[in-house]
């Protein structure tokens, strides 16, 4: 009788949480199902171009967080191509076990979590040096070559530099550009880097179609405040 007792309590007490966790995943499928609808809309008003999938085009960012080293057909998701304020751009969500910078031996990452990131990469009229601006709280791991102090107390103490090139890091950073940024709320939450010839932004996430134009407008505003002869 006690082991019948004991049976239906546990039945009892399981079906509240088999209840609440069909629930949480259908939740989290309409909302999947809801931004996909947005990101579509979004392109088709804006006379971009939407992919679902994608093989290939990633490629190009191999070598630095958070693309593995070497790439070939890598897959990605939610490919959105078109034109931003007269600059051409891409933007996509990529998925990767790779770990920080110093932390992709397959030994390091092999108990770590698939994590999915959204790109967006705005193309420049030349292939320009390498630097990464992070803010300290984003969690991106940019460094692209050495880390430098720009002089700015307050900038150094809210944000990561790292170039191969000082020269070009401090031409862009400016003072007037310096305290855009500081002043920027996204430009606290989101990485991004000269990377050969297009200016990309990264992090942890979804490709989230209301934050697409909000960053997309955050690069082309950094981009209007580099000296003209310094990105050609």
């Amino acid at each position: 009788m006690l082991e019948v007792i004991g049976t239906l309590l546990v039945v009892v007490l399981a079906v509240p949480v088999v209840a609440i966790l069909v629930w949480r995943s259908h939740a989290r499928q309409k909302q999947v199902e809801a931004n996909l609808a947005a990101l579509q809309w979004l392109a088709q008003q804006r006379n971009w171009t939407y992919k679902r999938s994608d093989a290939g085009s990633a490629d190009r960012f191999a070598g630095k967080f958070p693309f593995p080293l070497k790439s070939f057909n890598a897959s990605s998701k939610h490919l959105i191509t078109g034109m931003h304020r007269g600059r051409p751009f891409s933007a996509f969500e990529y998925t990767t076990h790779a770990g920080p910078v110093g932390m992709r031996r397959r030994s390091d990452i092999t108990h770590k979590r698939w994590t999915p990131y959204w790109i967006i990469a705005v193309a420049l009229p030349a292939h320009r040096p390498q630097l990464a601006v992070e803010g300290r709280n984003s969690a991106a791991n940019a460094d692209v070559g050495a880390r430098i102090q720009t002089g700015h107390e307050q900038f150094d103490s809210a944000f990561i530099v790292s170039t191969d090139h000082e020269q070009f890091a401090r031409d862009v950073l400016h003072p007037q550009l310096l305290h855009w940024l500081l002043a920027h709320p996204i430009a606290h939450q989101v990485a991004f880097r000269f990377e050969r010839n297009e200016l990309v932004a990264w992090q942890p996430g979804k490709q989230d179609a209301h934050k697409l134009e909000p960053v997309l407008n955050m690069l082309c505003d950094v981009l209007d405040q580099v000296p003209a002869a310094v990105c050609r």
